[in-house]
C-alpha cells in the first residue's frame, strides 16, 4: 500500500502479479508501539495498511490525533508541535502531500528554532532544486535554458555539477562544469543520466536539518537520497559539515524539517506531523495517507482545515497502471457491453416470442411505460408525450416498469383470458 516505485519497476511488479511466483508479506506491525495513543496508533496503522483509510482517521479522531486549523495558524500549530517534540529530546519529521507546504512549515519551524538559539551562524548557501523532468522532456532540446545547471546522476562523475551553455547543432548540448571550468560536449542520448536543476538561496545554519535530494558517493563521504543530517560546521571550502563529520559536496539539498510522502517513505521518527491543507487533501490518496501516517512511532498529530476532506482520500487508490493493465481494462468494459447488448437482444426476443409484438411496438411500450398487451393509438402517443414533458418540467418523471414485470403482467392477464 505504499507509493509505487519508478517506472523501471514496473515489469517486476507486473511479474508478480501476473506468474505463478510465490509472495511472502511481513504482517506483523512493529514501527508503531502497543502504547502510542493507549494502543489506538497500532490499530490505526493496520487499518491504512489494510485500505481502510476511512475508519483509521476515525480512529485517530477518536484517540485525538488530528486537529482542526486554518491557514497561517495551522502552519504555526504544526512549528510548534515539531518543537515541542525536539525539546523533549524526541526525533520528528513533518510530512506535508506538496513542496509548497514544505517550505511555509520549515520557514516557520526555523523561525521558532533560531528564536531557542537552536540555530546559529546562518551563512547563506546556493543550492540545486531538481525540476522533476522526465526521460521525455529531457530529450527537447528546446526545454533548455541558460541558468539551468544539470547534476550528473550516473556513471563516471557522479554527482558533478554543470552549467547548461547552450544547443551547438549536429554536435549536442554544450556544459560547463561549475567548480573547474572544463567545458564539454554531450549528445542527446547522454541527458538521460543527468538531473535538470535551477539554483535558489537558502541560508543554512549550526544546528539545521538538512534533506539530501540527491546522494553522494564519495568513499568515506558517502550520503544517501532522502537522507537527513544535521550541520554542525563549515569545510575549508565553505562547504557544510554534518555531524558524523561528513562534507557535504552536493548542492541538491533542501531543509530536512518537512518532506513529501514519498521523500518520507522509510523513515522512522518518535513524532510524524502531518499537515493537509484545503488543496493538498483534494488530491492526496491513500497511498500518501498510508506512507505519512506510519512514519511515527510514538506520537501522531494530523492538521487539516477540515476532518471532512479526509474521507475523500479513500476513494483514491494512487495506483498506477501499465499498459498490459489499461488495455486489459478496456477489454473487460468491451466485453461488458457486448454482453449487455446480447441480453437486451435476448429479452427482446423473449418478449416477441410471447407476445407477437414487432421491435417498433416493444421499444414503443419500453419507452412509454404501457403494457406490452395494449397497442397505443397514434394520437394515445402524442398525449403521452405531452404529459411526459409536463412531468420533465414539473418534476422527476415516475420511473418505467420494470420490463420483465411487464412480461409476467401480460402473460398472466393472457392465461386469465384463455381461462
Amino acid at each position: 500500500k505504499q507509493h509505487t516505485a519508478v517506472e523501471a519497476g514496473d515489469a517486476f511488479r507486473l511479474v508478480l502479479n501476473y506468474s505463478g511466483i510465490s509472495q511472502y508479506r511481513l504482517k506483523d506491525i512493529k514501527r508503531q508501539k502497543e502504547t502510542a495513543l493507549g494502543g489506538e496508533y497500532r490499530i490505526a496503522a493496520k487499518e491504512f495498511a489494510s485500505g481502510k483509510t476511512a475508519e483509521a482517521f476515525d480512529r485517530l479522531d477518536k484517540a485525538g490525533a488530528i486537529v482542526e486549523a486554518k491557514g497561517e495558524d495551522r502552519i504555526r500549530k504544526i512549528a510548534e508541535a515539531y518543537v515541542t517534540a525536539v525539546e523533549a529530546g524526541k526525533t520528528a519529521i513533518v510530512v506535508n502531500p506538496t513542496h509548497r507546504e514544505n517550505e511555509a512549515v520549515s520557514s516557520m519551524i526555523r523561525e521558532k528554532l533560531k528564536e531557542k538559539t537552536r540555530i546559529l551562524n546562518e551563512r547563506d548557501f546556493t543550492a540545486l532544486k531538481p525540476l522533476g523532468w522526465t526521460v521525455a522532456q529531457k530529450n527537447i532540446l528546446q526545454n533548455y535554458q541558460k541558468g539551468q545547471i544539470l547534476v550528473k546522476t550516473s556513471g563516471s562523475g557522479q554527482g558533478s555539477e554543470w552549467d547548461f551553455k547552450g544547443i551547438e547543432r549536429g554536435k549536442g548540448v554544450r556544459l560547463r562544469n561549475r567548480h573547474s571550468g572544463e567545458e564539454t560536449l554531450i549528445e542527446k542520448t547522454e541527458l538521460k543520466s543527468y538531473e535538470v536543476c535551477e539554483a535558489f538561496p537558502m541560508k543554512i545554519g549550526i544546528g539545521d536539518s538538512v534533506m539530501l535530494r540527491m546522494g553522494q558517493k564519495q568513499p568515506g563521504n558517502e550520503l544517501s537520497n532522502g537522507q537527513i543530517v544535521r550541520i554542525k560546521g563549515w569545510s575549508e571550502k565553505g562547504r557544510p559539515v554534518t555531524d558524523e563529520g561528513k562534507e557535504l559536496t552536493c548542492s541538491c539539498i533542501s531543509y530536512g524539517y518537512a518532506a513529501t510522502s514519498h521523500k518520507s517513505q522509510g523513515a522512522t521518527r518518535n513524532v510524524v506531523l502531518i499537515g493537509l491543507d484545503r488543496y493538498s487533501v483534494n488530491v492526496a490518496d491513500m497511498k500518501t495517507a498510508y506512507v505519512a501516517a506510519t512514519r511515527g512511532s510514538d506520537e501522531i498529530k494530523i492538521f487539516v482545515e477540515n476532518k471532512a476532506g479526509l474521507e475523500l482520500m479513500s476513494g483514491r487508490t494512487g495506483d498506477r497502471s501499465s499498459v498490459t493493465e489499461y488495455a486489459t481494462r478496456m477489454l473487460e468494459k468491451s466485453l461488458a457491453r457486448k454482453n449487455m447488448l446480447a441480453n437486451s437482444i435476448k429479452n427482446i426476443n423473449e418478449i416477441f416470442q410471447k407476445t407477437g409484438l414487432g421491435l417498433k411496438d416493444i421499444v414503443q411500450r419500453q419507452k412509454f411505460s404501457l403494457p406490452f398487451h395494449l397497442k397505443p393509438t397514434q394520437n394515445e402517443l402524442k398525449q403521452i408525450k405531452l404529459a411526459q414533458a409536463e412531468e420533465i418540467l414539473d418534476g422527476p418523471p415516475v420511473a418505467p416498469v420494470p420490463v420483465i414485470e411487464q412480461i409476467q403482467t401480460h402473460t398472466q392477464t393472457k392465461g386469465m383470458e384463455r381461462c
